[in-house]
Parts: structure tokens; sequence; C-alpha cells
């Protein structure tokens, strides 16, 4: 066990002084259509206009990718919830996932913030090369649409979406955060590391600054398909029962796959009223 934990420290600083000594981080390269464009933030008074908000059909029935783009005002009064999306990559593994965030307007928008390796075309991920600095770090702002259904619907993926206790305040400041983050990587890019700058390290710096309650670091951000056991061990998550019972309640693949490309696809997904169900 301690040859193991000296190779496995061994490996990481090597890692580390090669991400130090890497390639230089760029704005400038020819990027895989889903991450090419940066987005940005204007914010006036109450009022915030994200530029590059992503909406893609990924896998439509028929034909390539739809690509779409726009801009999104939104009035950060309105802002009301804060919502954990983890999708892990394997059922049979629940270590390797992928969390981001989704910010609630009401019933009338939700804004999901992810935070990637942005990849060239025709990249891959590898959790090593992210070791070695060959990704920038993007903070992905998309809709619902776009973000949930590439998970469930083309990648058959499990997606798991959980309310998040926090005040209105809080949630503002974590968004306006996390936006103000997005604005500095597309003036200033940086590279993206596995360990140090990763989606689930990143989240838990925003999180930690804004919350009352610190969510601890350790294996389980390295492994983030169990960083919901976390969030639940502090009293993060806005649901009663156990674990298990809550990540039951919280699966929304079927409803996923039943919603999609309805115009009120995030309340839907959110329902468990029978009544809308059949609607």
């Amino acid at each position: 066990m301690r040859r193991r934990a000296i190779l496995a420290l061994a490996v990481a600083l090597a890692a580390a002084a090669a991400f130090a000594h890497g390639p230089r981080a760029s704005n400038d390269r020819d990027w895989s259509p889903p991450q090419s464009r940066l987005a940005r933030a204007t914010f006036a008074g109450d009022t915030v206009t994200i530029e590059n908000v992503r909406d893609f059909d990924h896998c439509p029935e028929s034909g390539p990718p739809i690509e779409r783009w726009h801009a999104h005002a939104l009035d950060l009064r309105a802002l009301d919830s804060v919502w954990l999306v983890l999708s892990p990559f394997e059922r049979d593994n629940r270590g390797p996932a992928h969390p981001f965030l989704s910010f609630g307007f009401g019933d009338s928008a939700y804004v999901s913030i992810s935070v990637e390796a942005r990849r060239e075309r025709n990249e891959e991920y590898s959790i090593w090369r992210g070791m070695l600095g060959a990704y920038e770090i993007q903070y992905v702002v998309a809709e619902e649409r776009d973000v949930i259904p590439l998970r469930v619907i083309c990648r058959d993926d499990d997606v798991y979406l959980y309310p998040i206790r926090t005040s209105p305040e809080r949630a503002r400041r974590l968004f306006e955060e996390m936006l103000a983050r997005a604005n500095e990587l597309a003036d200033r890019p940086e590279l993206y590391h596995t360990i140090f700058k990763s989606c689930s390290s990143t989240l838990l710096k925003h999180a930690n600054r804004v919350t009352t309650k610190q969510i601890p670091g350790g294996w389980r951000v390295m492994l983030p398909g169990y960083s919901d056991e976390v969030v639940h061990a502090v009293g993060l998550i806005d649901e009663a029962g156990t674990m298990e019972e809550i990540r039951a309640r919280s699966l929304v693949n079927d409803r996923v796959k039943r919603f999609a490309g309805a115009p009120d696809f995030s309340h839907r997904i959110r329902t468990t009223d029978p009544g809308l169900d059949d609607g």
C-alpha cells in the first residue's frame, strides 16, 4: 500500500511538472463545434445578458447535429434555485462522472453552466492528457434542453437532478461568480487539469465560497460520481430520505426521453405530477 501511495504521488508530481512546462493556453484553435464559442456575460444592474448560450440538438432523428447559439437576457432577481446535475459515465462504475449546475429563474428559464475540458475538432478526452495540459478549461453556458438530452439520449448516460438547499442571495452570488469567471477565460485562456482544475474541483471551489456549510474535498472529488453523497452528507440536497431514495427520485432519464423537444422541457423533467406526465 505504501509503495502504491509513493508511486501515485510520483506520477502526480511528474504530471504537475509536465503541466507547468507544457503548452500555452489559447482560445485560437480549430475547436469542436459544441465548444467553438465562449460565453460572455454583461451585467447591468439586476439584468445579465449572456452571449453564446448553446442550444444544440446534438442527435436529431435524422441528419447532422443542429447548431444554435443565442443571447439570453435574465432578471437576476428572479433567480430562485440551484440544481446539481450529475451524469455518471458508466452504470456499473459510479466514480467517473460529469457534474454541472443549473440555475432556475422561476418556471420561466433554466440555464446550465458546465465546466469542461475544451477539445479541438475530432479530439478525444483523456484523463491522462488532461494532466499534461492538453486542453483549455471552458465554462459552457447552455440551455437544459441541450446539455441534458445530450447525455441521456445521445450518450445513453444516466442523469440525476438534485435541488440544492440555498438562499436566492447565495444562488445569485454563485451564478454571478461563475459568469465572471467565464468572462475571465474568454479574455485570458487557461489550461484544464484533471485533478486541480477539473469540472468537480472547480465547482467545489465556487460552491465553498458562497455556502455556509463547507463541502469537503477528498477522493470523492476525484471520483465525482459520488459527489452527491458528499453534498447530501452536509445537508445541501433539498430532499428528504436516504441517498438511495433520493437517487431513485432524482433520476430523470425517462422524463428526458419523453419530453425532449417540449417547450417546457425543464419544468416537465422536474415534475412527478401524473397529470402533467400525461400532458
